[in-house]
């Protein structure tokens, strides 16, 4: 994953639109993606976008910087976006 598209991901995941964003279509996709046997996988946008929602935002709007720190951290070598 690239910086920009991490940037991109997050700016939708800002949006109102989003909010609605069903994680339970790709949970098992994610699972432990900060564990060193976790292998890299190809997903769409719209997954990181509802895996930044689910994994950093909290209950009152504002986002957990240490968990988007940790999905930069492991996106950009697990996670390829397809375009």
């Amino acid at each position: 994953m690239k910086k920009s598209e991490l940037e991109v991901a997050m700016g939708l995941a800002k949006s109102p639109k989003y909010a609605g964003i069903d994680f339970a279509t790709c949970i098992e996709t994610f699972a432990g993606f900060v564990r060193p046997e976790f292998q890299p996988i190809s997903i769409p946008l719209r997954h990181l976008v509802s895996l930044l929602r689910f994994h950093a935002l909290q209950f009152d709007g504002n986002w957990n910087q240490s968990n988007l720190d940790e999905i930069a951290k492991y996106g950009k070598k697990k996670f390829d976006i397809l375009s």
